[in-house]
């Protein structure tokens, strides 16, 4: 619910986590946890409870929440992303660009297309 409060303010569309951080923030917090439960260092339980169970909701919040509502609204018929400014560019013949002067590059793919 925090989510799709945020969200609704926001207006943000669905970010792709930063995967290097989250994945091993829970063994970090297992290897913490470990290492305080054996008495080797005292360490603060919240930061260590945080590392353990902050990736799950991060990843839902930021990536799967965001998506599941884009999903639905368009299967409801609502355009969620009529708001944003899309500007359509006009399609060119690539080969000519790619081609570059070269006519032999240029046959050799014109051929091709005919086909």
């Amino acid at each position: 619910m925090l989510s799709l409060i945020i969200v609704s303010i926001s207006k943000r569309f669905p970010v792709t986590p930063p995967r290097s951080i989250l994945y091993p923030m829970p063994f970090v917090g297992f290897g913490l946890l470990t290492i305080s439960q054996t008495g080797i260092l005292t360490l603060p339980a919240g930061l260590i409870w945080l590392l353990l169970l902050l990736p799950g909701p991060m990843y839902v919040h930021l990536s799967w929440a965001p998506r599941w509502r884009l999903l639905c609204q368009l299967e409801d018929g609502i355009n969620p992303f009529e708001a944003m400014d899309m500007s359509f560019v006009e399609d060119s013949n690539g080969a000519e660009e790619i081609a570059d002067g070269d006519e032999e590059l240029l046959s050799v793919v014109n051929a091709l297309e005919d086909e």
